[in-house]
């Protein structure tokens, strides 16, 4: 049982870590396309 509890817990970690990385990614993409829309409304205007 106790180390069944650590293991998922370890596993648990490990996603949250991994979520985080995929999240920042996600969020420099979502900033970087913001920009790009901001950039070509400025050139059509």
């Amino acid at each position: 049982m106790c180390t069944r509890g650590k293991h998922t817990s370890f596993y648990r970690k490990k996603s949250n870590v991994k979520m985080k990385k995929f999240v920042e990614k996600n969020e420099k993409a979502l900033v970087f396309t913001y920009k790009m829309q901001n950039v070509r409304g400025k050139t059509r205007k």
